[in-house]
């Protein structure tokens, strides 16, 4: 009967073994394929089970850094979670989508609820990052979003007793917005030196 017991629980091990063989495997090739914008790809890959949140450097980090929107389509559908960070730099997806200027994966993941609220390890939201780099269109959508946000915010609670923060200026466009960013960020928000404030490339026409 012991011989026995050991023998399920051995094979028990060798089939967990195996099964986590091939998740890293097959989240090795989805991360690889997002990050190349193979979008056929990353549609295989996750039929066959490829674990959407797999890595450090998920697959929809990758796909937003690079700017591929059809594969950062494709893993949100999948449920990939915009909400984790990478270790190294604690930025989520939004922040490197913001940071590359690829407007329409961030428009994307602003549609599924992504909000601009986490912070890098360096203190910088993905509105930083934007700016800093000169996305004046990534900027222009972050804003809008926040301002949606207030004005959906305001409906619920009362006017009396409600301050102007630093967000709240952002949101209604107020002309003090930048000076506030760079009043409460851990270092001052300006474009980086040599990067002027410019035009994103426009999403592509379906």
């Amino acid at each position: 009967m012991t011989d026995k017991h050991h023998s399920k629980a051995d094979a028990f091990r060798e089939f967990q073994a195996e099964k986590e063989k091939l998740a890293l495997a097959q989240g090795y090739s989805l991360a690889v394929a997002a990050r190349d914008g193979d979008l056929e790809q990353v549609r295989e890959l996750l039929k066959k089970g490829a674990p959407a949140n797999w890595g450090d450097s998920t697959p929809l980090q990758w796909a937003c850094q690079r700017g591929h929107p059809d594969c950062v389509r494709v893993l949100l559908n999948a449920k990939a979670s915009f909400l984790l960070t990478h270790a190294h730099d604690g930025r989520n997806a939004l922040h490197y989508a913001c940071a590359r200027g690829n407007i329409e994966c961030v428009g994307l993941l602003l549609s599924k609820g992504a909000a601009d609220d986490t912070q890098d390890l360096n203190g910088r939201k993905a509105f930083h990052l934007a700016y800093m780099n000169g996305h004046v269109d990534v900027v222009d959508l972050l804003t809008s979003a926040q301002a949606k946000m207030a004005a959906k915010a305001e409906q619920q609670e009362p006017e009396h007793g409600k301050t102007l923060t630093d967000e709240n200026a952002i949101a209604a466009g107020n002309t003090r917005a930048r000076a506030l960013l760079n009043a409460h960020s851990p270092s001052p928000v300006r474009p980086q030196s040599g990067s002027a404030m410019k035009r994103s490339p426009s999403p592509r026409r379906r």
